[in-house]
């Protein structure tokens, strides 16, 4: 008989089953270690992110900027006429007072504009120091003319009141008509001299009663008259200018010619318009030079000043007082204070931005700084004591509103607020979920809190 060999198919179930219990078992722990390596990198790269508390403080609102140092004045000064240099008398560094004499032409070899000032000069100074002989000599000619002038005037008048009172009668009247016509008749029938002459006196007389002729006298006369009332007036207004002395108007003619002939005659000179320190020299002696070439720049250095340019957007916060905190390339570790002196009231348009120039004092210090170096500038514009504040890196932006990243339950949260005045590093909290001494983000990196676990749902 053959003998039949049992199943043995129960056995590989459980080896199968085993294994996959196997393969169940290690795969939960790899999750869970991979579970346990992610919340460990997600806990270390919340230890590592930069945080800062929330506070209140004095906030002080500031605008910044970049200044270059100016003196209180300068000047380049330029040559007004050519000519040749006769004498420089200052180097770079040369102190000068105001009106003292730079550099100046050669005195032998002056232009013609320089002679010709030269000569108006002599010409006003000498009509000045003759106007006191010249007015009492004019004084005596015045008088003269008036003493005529009246005396004539008198004749006239008599000889108007004679005209005015002429008559003649109706028979010499016509005694003179019937002589005047026998003497045409004469001169027309025989027109020799002796028969005009005779018609000339006939029309004489005859006019001497002819109310026309008369008439015409005495318009003629009371023009004469009114003409010599007119100069006595004119002469005698005259005479009262120069009574006590020169005319004043005469003298101020005068000196005002010899002030431009003065001025012109400056044009051969570099004068210094106010006292201050020569800071380039750009003519030598002997030289040729023309008119508007560079001779001598000049600065006042006794009070340096700061232009910043701020532009329109900031200018509106800039206010005549404000403080203002400066540092300087040269001078980084020591910072220099003043304030805002002069807020420039036109704009200069630079690359499409319009910016104002605003001019701040240099407090104590000034003998280290020159001309032409720049500062960071920080102008203070307001001050709120008391305000809730955070760092500004602190604040980011999400779908249009500002939040803060919290720190609570050790993760961070994001926080609507609404900010609102800021200094160089901190900006004030108006309002949102946020509390003095809780701890945000300083510059929350997004690739750190993606990595947090349930991040997005903490959002």
């Amino acid at each position: 008989m053959t003998s039949e060999k049992s199943p043995k198919r129960p056995k590989k179930i459980g080896r199968a089953i085993l294994t996959a219990i196997l393969i169940l078992a290690l795969g939960a722990g790899v999750f869970l270690l991979y579970r346990y390596s992610q919340k460990q990198k997600a806990q270390a790269a919340i230890d590592n992110l930069d945080l800062a508390a929330v506070q209140r403080e004095t906030l002080i609102s500031s605008i910044n900027g970049t200044g270059t140092v100016q003196p209180a004045q300068d000047a380049l000064l330029v040559w007004k006429t050519s000519g040749r240099v006769g004498k420089v008398s200052v180097n770079v560094g040369s102190l000068v007072r105001q009106g003292e004499v730079m550099a100046a032409l050669d005195e032998h070899d002056l232009p013609l504009d320089i002679l010709q000032a030269r000569m108006e000069k002599l010409t006003a100074q000498q009509a000045l120091e003759n106007l006191e002989a010249s007015t009492a000599l004019k004084r005596e000619q015045l008088k003269v003319n008036i003493s005529d002038a009246q005396t004539n005037l008198t004749s006239l008048n008599n000889e108007l009141t004679l005209l005015r009172e002429r008559e003649c009668t109706a028979w010499r009247s016509r005694k003179l008509q019937t002589d005047y016509d026998d003497a045409q008749t004469n001169y027309r029938d025989n027109p020799t001299e002796l028969n005009l002459r005779a018609l000339q006196a006939a029309q004489t007389a005859l006019d001497f009663c002819k109310p026309e002729s008369i008439a015409l006298q005495i318009n003629a006369l009371t023009d004469k008259i009114s003409l010599q009332e007119a100069n006595i007036s004119g002469w005698q207004a005259d005479l009262e200018k120069i009574a006590a002395g020169p005319d004043p108007v005469e003298r101020e003619k005068l000196e005002l010619q010899l002030a431009i002939a003065e001025k012109r005659l400056e044009a051969r000179q570099i004068i210094a318009p106010f006292a201050g320190t020569v800071t380039s020299v750009n003519t030598v002696t002997g030289a040729l030079v023309s008119a508007g070439a560079q001779a001598v720049s000049l600065a006042d250095l006794s009070s340096l000043k700061l232009k910043v340019l701020i532009s329109e957007v900031d200018i509106p916060s800039i206010a005549i007082g404000q403080k203002a905190v400066m540092v300087f390339d040269a001078y980084y570790n020591e910072p220099f204070t003043g304030e805002v002196l002069e807020i420039a009231g036109a704009g200069e348009p630079q690359a499409g931005v319009v910016n104002y120039a605003v001019t701040i004092s240099i407090g104590g210090g000034q003998d280290a700084l020159k001309p032409g170096m720049t500062a960071s500038v920080l102008i203070q514009t307001a001050e709120k004591p008391n305000a809730l504040v955070v760092p500004i890196q602190a604040v980011t932006s999400k779908n249009g509103t500002d939040v803060v990243y919290v720190m609570r339950n050790n993760k961070p949260v994001a926080v609507e607020v609404q900010v609102g005045a800021y200094s160089d590093d901190l900006v004030e909290i108006l309002s949102g979920n946020l509390e003095e001494g809780e701890y945000v983000v300083v510059n929350p990196p997004t690739s750190v809190l993606n990595s947090i676990p349930g991040f997005y749902r903490n959002r």
